[in-house]
């Protein structure tokens, strides 16, 4: 938790400053979408349950980044996802208002039918403190100033599909 507070130094609310719907906002510029939820296990609902809220179902995400936080009880998992990834853009499209991550040593088949997108757990692994994407971004908006191209935030062709 320690990491978290010393990166996010540069980090202010973002209801502090122009962007009052988003979370966070790095470095003056990165805008970062804050998921939180605590792992639950009942016979109904089990696993990590992301809610969307009623506005960013309708209007989209405003964020450049989505940080997905996993509490686990005794600890917490941090995974940075860029906002453009297949699993939230299809939550955003289809207005659902929740994204589900079952850990994979539960039973995944009974969420199926729940209509609430997956992130799977090659996706969590891939993202999990995944800071540099911060500052990847911080370079976009940098590069967009001085009119260089992009730099392509990092989404490995084998997750989109997962």
């Amino acid at each position: 938790m320690w990491l978290v507070g010393l990166y996010l130094l540069a980090a202010i609310a973002a209801n502090l400053s122009v962007h009052r719907r988003l979370d966070l906002i790095a470095w003056g510029c990165v805008k970062i979408e804050v998921k939180y939820a605590k792992f639950t296990d009942t016979e109904m609902n089990k696993g990590f349950h992301f809610a969307i809220s009623k506005k960013q179902a309708s209007d989209g995400l405003v964020a450049d980044l989505v940080m997905f936080i996993c509490d686990y009880g005794d600890s917490e998992t941090y995974h940075i996802f860029p906002v453009q990834h297949p699993v939230i853009q299809r939550t955003i499209r289809s207005r659902n208002r929740a994204i589900l991550y079952v850990p994979s040593h539960m039973k995944r088949h009974q969420h199926v039918n729940s209509g609430k997108a997956m992130l799977t757990k090659s996706m969590m692994d891939y993202y999990q403190d995944a800071w540099h994407l911060i500052e990847l971004v911080r370079e976009n908006y940098a590069r967009q100033l001085q009119g260089l191209e992009f730099i392509e935030l990092p989404m490995p062709r084998q997750l989109e599909l997962i």
